[in-house]
């Protein structure tokens, strides 16, 4: 898989992942305010903090506090709920009186009425949304802005012969832990004396099998914008220039 393919296809999951959680971010928005609006209203109080540890990717561990929060309905139904928003420290404390937002027809569904407690959810997928489409829609601008570069070099630039500078490993990516291989070369215009450097598209093929540092390779540049260039690290381009 070519870099700027890679990238494409990497920004594109970074941004449809952050689309789906955008989606998710709506949902829980909508599904929120219909519960705020049909829930009846109930003193509670908090009668415990449950106490959660979670484990991070790189083994640190964080620990954040629920409220377990006790209320009576009309009836002298005593219900006991936990809270979904959790914190660290803890936002309440244990005896603190909160009113409580319930639904009448499942009391057990029941939210602490403060902010974070009902919108924490929605605030929390909204950022990740965002993030994650930021990301992506950067990533694939730049790779479809430079696959397009590249694709017009390759029809309509100007050709010259250029020298092998550098042939190895691209690394500034990997998949699954293997670096792909490229070219870096150098050119001098010889009307403006103007030295320009060139990076072919990575391969996963072993370029040193044709290639060497001092051969002469084929590129084609955008002279007006030369960022946008072509390399021709083929193998049989190289035979026949040879």
């Amino acid at each position: 898989m070519k870099k700027t393919k890679f990238f494409i296809i990497f920004g594109s999951v970074f941004f449809l992942v952050g689309l789906g959680i955008s989606i998710g971010a709506f949902f829980s928005f909508s599904s929120t305010k219909a519960f705020i609006a049909s829930a009846d209203r109930a003193q509670g109080k908090v009668v415990s903090l449950e106490r959660r540890v979670s484990t991070d990717s790189d083994g640190g561990q964080s620990t954040s506090y629920y409220p377990v929060v006790e209320y009576q309905l009309s009836t002298g139904k005593k219900i006991v709920f936990t809270s979904s928003s959790g914190s660290s420290p803890a936002s309440f404390r244990v005896g603190e009186k909160v009113e409580v937002l319930y639904d009448p027809q499942d009391p057990n569904q029941a939210k602490i009425n403060a902010f974070f407690s009902k919108w924490g959810a929605t605030l929390i997928l909204s950022f990740m949304g965002a993030i994650f489409s930021l990301v992506g829609g950067i990533i694939l601008f730049f790779g479809a802005r430079e696959h397009r570069g590249r694709k017009w070099a390759k029809k309509y630039g100007r050709e010259v012969k250029a020298k092998v500078t550098y042939v190895g490993f691209d690394r500034s990516y990997a998949v699954n832990g293997k670096n792909p291989w490229m070219v870096k070369c150098e050119w001098r215009d010889g009307l403006t004396n103007q030295l320009y450097t060139f990076q072919s598209e990575s391969s996963w093929s072993d370029l040193r099998s044709h290639l060497n540092v001092g051969d002469d390779i084929r590129v084609k540049i955008n002279m007006r914008n030369p960022k946008q260039h072509w390399v021709d690290t083929s193998i049989d381009t190289i035979r026949a220039a040879a």
